[in-house]
């Protein structure tokens, strides 16, 4: 009767110990592997961000073009969220709200041409997948 107590007791810590401490471990682990995967701006494009975004969109810019996307976190986001924002980037530069019209006027330099506006749009298409 004794052995019956000892092995249902061991079965209920060896349960407990599982649910509380292995699980949650293991779960974690997948989370944090999951994370770490980024889309990194390929160096094509990262000249034309350098050019047309990130004088406002980068440490040291504008408060409200850093909240709205920070390419210095680009890599720190997940994919998901680099998804949304890539979605957001091709959108804004394809109808021109992006950049704002002052500086279109001001520095025409920094207007990204329709071919390199293609390769952007081409390229956010493909975060999903990735």
């Amino acid at each position: 009767m004794k052995k019956h107590y000892l092995v249902f007791g061991s079965i209920v810590l060896i349960s407990i110990f599982f649910i509380f401490v292995i699980y949650p471990v293991s779960v974690n682990c997948q989370k944090e592997k999951k994370e770490k995967i980024v889309n990194s701006i390929p160096d094509s494009l990262s000249k034309i961000f350098s050019n047309s975004c990130m004088p406002c969109h980068f440490d040291g810019g504008s408060k409200m073009a850093i909240f709205a996307l920070n390419f210095s976190d680009w890599n720190k986001y997940s994919v998901e969220k680099q998804f949304k924002k890539g979605e957001s980037i091709c959108k804004k530069i394809t109808d021109g709200t992006m950049p704002p019209k002052s500086f279109r006027e001001s520095k025409p330099g920094i207007v990204p041409t329709k071919a390199q506006v293609n390769n952007i749009c081409k390229w956010t298409g493909t975060l999903k997948n990735k």
